[in-house]
C-alpha cells in the first residue's frame, strides 16, 4: 500500500466517490423554505399563540434527527433517509406542540402538515438551485482526465433519481449508487462493482488510489479513512444527525484527509 501521505496518485487518472447532497448539488436549503412554512402555520391554526420560531425549528430538527432510528410505523422498517421522515417530523413537532398545551390535536391539520413537509421534494427546486459552483466544471475536468466518477448518495431512492435527472447527471459520471448507509464495506464493494462491470478497466480501483469528496465527516469522510480511501472534506454542517467531532481520527488517517472551503479548491490538487 502507498504511504498514507502521498497524494501523487492524483497526477493520474483514479476513482472519485462524490457525496450529492450539499457537495454537488444544495440540498438542506430545500427543505428551510418547507420549515418556514409550517412556522407562519402555526400561527394560523393556534391563532398566535406559539413559541418563537428558534424553539419550533429546534423542536422539528430533534424530532426529525430521532425519527430517522425509528421505525415507520406505517412500515414496519425503519425511516433512516426516507420520503416520509421529513412530512411525518413536521407532523410530530405539531402534535408535540399540542402536547404541550398550545392547541388540540387534529389528524387533518396533522395532515396539512405533512403536506407543507412534501413541498421540499418538488423537483422544480432542484431546476432552481442547479448544482454547487464549479460543479459541473469539476466533474467535467475529471472526465477529460480519464477519471471514474461515481456518486454515492444516500437517501430515497426516488428523491434521488429525481435529484439526477434534473441536475442532469446521468451523462457527467459513470454510475450512481443510492444507498441507505455509508461505511468503509458500502465504498469497497461499488469498487468491486465497478471492476465487475468494466467500468474504465484502465483506472485502479484500489482502496488507496480513491478518493470521497463529501460534506459529512460522520457518513462520507470517516468511512473513507476506515478503508484506506484518500478524502476530501468540504464543511457544509446540516442535518443534526450528521454532526460528529472531527478531531476522533488518528494520525494516520489525517494524514489521507484534505479539507477545502469549496470545490473550485480541488481544481488545483488535480492539475
Amino acid at each position: 500500500m502507498q504511504s498514507a501521505a502521498n497524494w501523487d496518485f492524483l497526477k493520474k487518472p483514479i476513482t472519485w466517490f462524490f457525496d450529492l447532497d450539499d457537495t454537488l448539488a444544495w440540498n438542506c436549503v430545500v427543505y428551510n423554505r418547507p420549515i418556514l412554512d409550517f412556522v407562519e402555520y402555526l400561527a394560523v391554526i393556534f391563532k398566535n399563540r406559539v413559541p418563537s420560531p428558534g424553539t419550533i425549528i429546534r423542536m422539528q430538527e430533534d424530532i426529525d434527527a430521532g425519527l430517522g432510528k425509528q421505525n415507520d410505523p406505517r412500515t414496519g422498517k425503519p425511516y433512516g433517509f426516507s420520503k416520509q421522515r421529513f412530512p411525518d417530523a413536521i407532523a410530530l413537532t405539531y402534535k408535540a406542540l399540542c402536547e404541550m398545551g398550545f392547541g388540540t390535536y387534529n389528524e387533518k391539520i396533522a395532515e396539512e402538515c405533512r403536506e407543507i413537509g412534501r413541498r421540499a421534494f418538488d423537483p422544480a427546486n432542484y431546476h432552481k438551485l442547479g448544482l454547487v459552483e464549479n460543479a459541473g466544471a469539476l466533474l467535467r475536468a475529471l472526465r477529460v482526465r480519464g477519471d471514474r466518477i461515481v456518486i454515492v448518495t444516500k437517501g430515497d431512492q426516488e428523491v434521488q433519481n429525481e435529484k439526477i435527472e434534473a441536475y442532469h447527471l446521468q451523462k457527467a459520471v459513470d454510475a450512481v449508487y443510492v444507498v441507505d448507509h455509508k461505511d468503509g464495506s458500502t465504498y469497497v464493494d461499488i469498487l468491486i462493482d465497478q471492476h465487475r462491470k468494466g467500468v474504465r478497466p484502465n483506472v485502479s480501483v484500489e482502496p488507496w488510489e480513491t478518493v470521497v469528496v463529501g460534506n459529512s465527516f460522520a457518513s462520507d469522510i470517516v468511512p473513507a479513512l476506515k478503508c484506506g480511501m484518500h478524502a476530501i472534506f468540504i464543511p457544509c454542517p446540516t442535518w443534526k444527525a450528521e454532526c460528529m467531532d472531527t478531531s476522533k481520527i488518528d494520525t494516520e488517517e489525517r494524514m489521507r484527509v484534505r479539507e477545502v472551503k469549496e470545490i473550485a479548491e480541488i481544481f488545483g490538487m488535480i492539475r
